[in-house]
């Protein structure tokens, strides 16, 4: 009877601290953006002198669909922040968009972990949701940034060099130019994407991407950990937005709740199977202490 009771409350107590430590490590290990590159392909000529490979202070990535009513206000919106020291890159995550790519869904769905559209994620680290939040973010530019870093000798001839620590890796993406019919604005719109870090350190564009003229790159740093736990960027309401996810997606998140809460379940069924043998047991040691109380009083 000891026996069983202490390896169920063992098997209870593990489970406490399985849940726990899971909790800090992720909060331990969580990634940050740290500085993001953007390069003209023309910078693969050499001899191109206008040619232009800038850090700068601010990434924005926009995850946008033509079907997105709300998505023009934000076109708009976005439109106002393209300055020397801002990066933008447009992601058509939509598998209803003819210009959609499978980089930008896998980011949207598997990195990030997005629901709606219109959505803004700003250094990596703040979401805005929907064309009313997305208000708020220039104020939140003039007061965070990301590092400068020197962008000299990163990009010889057609190979890109990594010149981050051990502890970071580079995430790359490569951009064509496109024209929103909805607003009349331009975006950098996502193509493809690729890693390098200290392990890989050089990179072939030509090889790697798909160059057209007018393409970029934009070199984003980050530090090694989980992604996709963002603070809101804003506390207006998340209006404006249009659902993407359909019944099968749903039902999907509802699986993947029920595996997050599956530790709390096990624990108290155990403690069911648990409770008879505990009231048992205190009965046991009740009566044993009735019994040597009566002895003693003999």
């Amino acid at each position: 009877m000891h026996v069983r009771v202490f390896m169920v409350l063992g098997c209870i107590c593990l489970l406490h601290t399985s849940i726990s430590f899971h909790g800090l490590a992720n909060e331990e290990n969580q990634a940050t953006m740290t500085s993001s590159i953007e390069v003209d392909i023309a910078c693969l000529d050499d001899e191109n002198e206008s040619c232009s490979s800038d850090s700068k202070n601010h990434m924005i990535e926009y995850f946008s669909a033509d079907w997105c009513i709300p998505c023009t206000d934000v076109d708009m919106v976005l439109s106002t922040l393209m300055e020397n020291d801002t990066n933008i890159v447009l992601h058509q995550s939509s598998n209803f968009d003819e210009n959609y790519t499978s980089a930008s869904f896998a980011h949207f769905e598997g990195e990030y972990r997005l629901l709606y559209f219109p959505s803004v994620v700003y250094n990596g680290e703040f979401l805005f949701t929907g064309n009313r939040q997305v208000l708020d973010l220039e104020a939140l530019m003039n007061t965070t940034s990301l590092q400068s870093i020197d962008t000299d000798d990163i990009l010889v001839n057609t190979t890109l060099f990594f010149t981050g620590s051990s502890m970071e890796y580079w995430e790359i993406w490569y951009t064509i130019p496109v024209v929103k019919e909805r607003s009349g604005v331009t975006f950098d719109l996502v193509q493809s994407v690729a890693y390098i870090s200290s392990d890989t350190p050089q990179l072939d564009v030509n090889e790697t991407f798909d160059i057209q003229q007018g393409g970029k790159l934009f070199i984003n740093s980050w530090t090694y950990g989980e992604r996709g736990r963002f603070i809101q960027g804003s506390n207006a309401s998340a209006s404006g937005f249009d659902f993407l996810r359909t019944p099968e997606d749903q039902q999907q998140k509802d699986s993947t709740s029920t595996q997050t809460n599956l530790p709390y379940i096990v624990g108290g069924v155990l403690f069911l199977l648990l409770y008879p043998a505990l009231v048992s047991h205190y009965n046991l040691m009740r009566k044993q202490s009735m019994r040597s109380n009566e002895h003693s009083e003999e």
